[in-house]
């Protein structure tokens, strides 16, 4: 709290005194305008004329209706639009204001013998934050615009951390580049895509007069006197509307096994313009409530809800202030409900959390404008039992029973920005330099217990062995703090003349630092010999990573107005410092032992007369349980991963209205951070076990669920070898190849109809080195790690769901019905198709070295779900009843009632082996009703 009172005040501090300094100059305002005709067609080779203050000047349209006035002196001017077979247009009284970039719409009509008047004065946009480098990139957007990968890297997981501004993406990013391939796959979720309302956290801006939270804001001034809005948005979807029955308990994959069975959810957002608009107040809330029934019959309760409030102001022509602030929170009762899970051992999972920005915008020249930013946010996940019971039970017939983890995850974060932009002319051509320092800080506690006894059951038929096994735990007490600090510079330059190149090359320098905090943690109530409690002081030496991240991208235009263009960029990524990276070598973190039990009396529970004896240890040696050090180790040369990015694409504008674009891309990731594990030797010397290490244990073999036999061969230590629990992390000779191809089209709106899409196709796969083999366990592992050369990469993307698809598209389109009529209204389609993921067919095992599960499979993408296609509509009308407006809507989603099967349970060995534990619900109905007010 008291982070946040210095920087409020420090800003509002500063204000005045820029608004002052700023003041005593004078700065130059600018104009951009479109000319269409009355169907909003583009029209080119339109004369323009301004005359005013500074003179008269003239220009003409490009073939995207697109034309601008730079340098003008504050004051009023008059301008006029010809074109040949059109009537003219004149703004007689068009206010230029200093600093600020007006925007200008202009309609030509077919030729008349009067020269229209247009009366009233167009909107003027506020001052820009970036006024400068926005012109640019609205007079470069198509010819050209350099790729800039600065700005690209937002896009990637594993460069989230290195994009410049603060973003949502660059906090929440957590891992390395390979989220970056996964969120190019087209996840498609169980749940229905289900449109958000106004105060929704996915669209907590929706209808504002600002863009999203520290973006540009674009403020429009209206009429004299203070100005408002206000939204409600309400949508609802009830179970009567929807395909389908009670869900089925159905092994083999029906889709029948999720049913929606009611939604409702409302959104209100009001704001309201003060002070002649120099501050503009706006606030929003927003809840809904999901119920679904998963399958094995359970109900599933998911509430959302969020406030938003924003403030802008506009202290002078050359300052403006931004504050934010949001606070929201999710529920979900039924947490892990499904099949495999009776009620009693699902969860409660709560998600609280609270968010503020204030940022400040200084214009100090009219080709300088600084900016410092700050933000803070605390955030919580919370996981508690649905029922207070004893023990989690994993029964005989693959059902959990009788518990659930209790989790508490809390993140504090406090950032701050401070980034300048200069816009400059030489002979070369026109500058856009960027630079700018960010320090971020993360702090992350996290404890975990599993009900009273940590202690977990597991019934032997789960896993093929004559015995069951226990999960003995020593619960988690983790505290872990990262700094992250950055500096960068970018210049982007368009050459002078036809402006047919433009260029963006600079530098990012990363730092990046983690430490234990340390604490203490309980001993394992039951087994406090085997897991005692420790107290740690937390590391000694932090985690530090460095690293230098170059960037280039290039555009060029051939001399056909702008109507085609060749980008090319080149980025360099690091991944980012994830708290896991620290907290894997803390004593502290939830530590496990696995026992083999016979259970003499049946009861599927514990009893101290049973004997038990070790068959696998994680983060614990058992001939040091007690230690206060971890036997885990971090490589002292640790270092992030490293993606290389090469991108060239084309875009070309054909006609009026629509644009087809190609694009190829390719990246490469090294540095990819792996595990080695630790053993012990006869002598009682540890080092890291190798490959020759390792001898044949055994051959598993049985039937794949379409009847092919599989054979798995299971190695083990040979004799006088153990393992000590604990594993080295360092930076592999693996490295991640993934391409793609992606073509694109969009026809914006125009004659009542637009239509955008994608098709992409892709290929993601590892290089395995030599390094690797010498180390790697020969026992091919079940969970996608890209053990052999080749091996398709598979992303977790849920428990027991592996994401990669080698294909997708995506299409949507909307057409105006009748909309000359009053009766008219607008029609909406979305089509989406991915290939189906992969399943990893395995089989769990017990040896000398410990639990094993072990794939099945030639390879992680032998086998796979089927391909996912889906199909959602909308109708929509919109009422004008004077100052209210309505819009009615109905959707539906998944409109063909598509079937298919998101996640199998690929445990060959386990009672529900091959079920399928989730699928795209049914089709589902929802109709909406939004009331804005102006």
């Amino acid at each position: 709290m008291r982070w946040r009172r210095s920087l409020l005040v420090i800003s509002l501090a500063i204000c005045p005194l820029l608004s002052t300094l700023a003041g005593s100059r004078p700065y130059a305002g600018s104009i951009l305008g479109t000319v269409t005709d009355v169907e909003g067609e583009s029209l080119g080779k339109v004369r323009v004329t301004l005359a005013g203050p500074a003179g008269t000047r003239r220009a003409q349209t490009d073939d995207a209706g697109r034309f601008r006035f730079d340098s003008l002196d504050p004051g009023s001017y008059e301008l006029r639009a010809e074109g040949d077979g059109y009537a003219s247009a004149i703004h007689d009284a068009l206010h230029i204001r200093a600093g600020r970039a007006t925007s200008v719409r202009v309609q030509l009509s077919a030729a008349m013998e009067e020269t229209l008047i247009v009366a009233t004065e167009p909107p003027a946009a506020s001052p820009d934050p970036y006024p400068t480098r926005t012109l640019s990139r609205a007079e470069m957007e198509e010819i050209p615009a350099a790729a800039d990968p600065f700005a690209e890297g937002s896009t990637l997981g594993s460069a989230a951390v290195l994009d410049a501004p603060i973003s949502s993406a660059s906090i929440a990013s957590q891992g390395g580049s390979s989220q970056a391939a996964a969120a190019s796959q087209g996840v498609v979720q169980g749940q229905p895509t289900v449109f958000p309302s106004a105060g929704s956290p996915s669209s907590v801006d929706v209808g504002s007069p600002f863009g999203a939270v520290g973006g540009l804001v674009n403020l429009v001034s209206a009429p004299a006197g203070p100005s408002r809005r206000a939204d409600l948005q309400l949508s609802l979807v009830d179970r009567s509307w929807q395909r389908g029955g009670e869900a089925q308990t159905d092994l083999n994959g029906g889709a029948d096994s999720e049913l929606l069975l009611d939604s409702l959810g409302y959104g209100l957002d009001a704001g309201v313009g003060l002070f002649d608009d120099r501050l503009w107040v706006w606030g929003g809330h927003g809840a809904r409530e999901v119920r679904h029934q998963v399958a094995g019959g359970q109900i599933q309760t998911l509430r959302l809800d969020h406030t938003a409030f924003k403030a802008h102001g506009q202290p002078s022509a050359q300052t403006s202030t931004v504050l934010a602030a949001q606070r929201g929170g999710k529920e979900n009762v039924g947490e892990g409900a499904g099949l495999d899970r009776d009620r009693d051992a699902t969860g409660i999972q709560l998600e609280p959390g609270r968010w503020m920005r204030l940022d400040v915008q200084q214009v100090v020249a009219p080709d300088l404008m600084l900016a410092l930013r700050g933000a803070t946010s605390d955030a919580a996940l919370r996981l508690s039992p649905f029922e207070e019971g004893g023990n989690a039970i994993l029964g005989p017939d693959g059902i959990w029973r009788g518990g659930h983890a209790r989790i508490d995850n809390l993140q504090d974060t406090n950032t701050w920005e401070f980034e300048s932009h200069h816009y400059h002319r030489t002979s070369e051509g026109d500058h856009d330099v960027r630079a700018g320092i960010r320090n971020h800080q993360a702090n992350t506690s996290e404890t975990e217990r599993w009900g009273a006894s940590d202690l977990l059951v597991l019934a032997g038929e789960n896993f093929g062995t004559p015995f069951d096994l226990l999960r003995v735990r020593r619960g988690g007490n983790l505290r872990v703090a990262r700094t992250f600090t950055s500096l960068w510079a970018q210049d982007s330059l368009t050459s002078l003349g036809n402006g047919n190149w433009t260029f963006n090359y600079g530098l990012r320098y990363d730092l990046q630092k983690g430490s234990d905090r340390g604490g203490t943690v309980a001993s394992n109530p039951l087994f406090p010999e085997l897991l005692p409690g420790i107290d740690y002081e937390g590391a000694q030496l932090e985690t530090v990573w460095n690293d230098f991240s170059p960037r280039f991208g290039v555009a060029w235009s051939p001399d056909d107005g702008g109507r085609t263009i060749f980008r090319a960029s080149y980025g360099s990524y690091a991944s980012r410092m994830h708290e896991d990276h620290i907290g894997r070598t803390s004593p502290l973190a939830t530590s496990e032992l696995v026992l083999a039990f016979d259970d003499l009396d049946q009861d599927r529970r514990y009893d101290p007369s049973e004997p038990i004896r070790v068959v696998d240890r994680i983060g614990v040696d058992p001939f040091v349980p007690g230690s206060a050090t971890h036997p885990n180790a971090n490589d002292r040369s640790l270092r992030s991963e490293r993606t290389e990015e090469l991108r060239v694409g084309m875009s070309r504008h054909v006609g009026h209205a629509t644009e087809l674009r190609l694009d190829y891309s390719i990246q490469q990731t090294g540095r990819v951070l792996e595990t080695r594990r630790f053993i012990r030797g006869a002598d009682g010397s540890v080092r890291l076990a190798r490959a020759s290490d390792y001898v044949l244990q055994t051959l598993y073999t049985g039937l794949l669920p379409d009847g092919t036999p599989y054979s798995a061969p299971i190695y083990g230590l040979a004799d006088g070898l153990s393992l000590t629990g604990g594993s080295l992390l360092n930076n592999g000779d693996r490295k991640q190849l993934h391409e793609a191809l992606t073509f694109g089209f969009d026809r914006r709106l125009s004659q009542g109809f637009l239509v955008r899409g994608h098709v992409t196709l892709s290929d993601w796969r590892w290089e395995v080195g030599d390094g690797f083999t010498t180390y790697d366990d020969p026992t091919n592992d079940a969970l996608g790690t890209g053990d052999d050369d080749g091996d398709l990469v598979v992303v977790p993307s849920g428990e027991g769901t592996f994401a990669n698809s080698r294909w997708s598209f995506d299409v949507f389109g909307l057409y105006q019905v009748a909309a000359e009529r009053p009766w008219g209204f607008d029609c909406a389609l979305h089509l989406h198709g991915r290939e189906g993921y992969p399943i990893p067919y395995s089989v769990t095992v017990t040896t000398d070295d410990g639990l094993r599960r072990v794939q099945a499979t030639p390879d992680g993408a032998s086998y796979r779900l089927e391909d996912i296609y889906t199909v959602d509509l909308r109708l929509q009308k919109d009422l004008d009843l004077g100052s209210l407006r309505a819009t009615l809507s109905l959707d539906a989603h998944n409109l063909l009632d598509s079937g298919g099967v998101l996640e199998r349970e690929a445990g060959l060995n386990s009672p529900l082996a091959n079920a399928a534990l989730d699928t795209l619900h049914p089709r589902v109905f929802q109709i909406g009703v939004r009331l804005a007010l102006d």
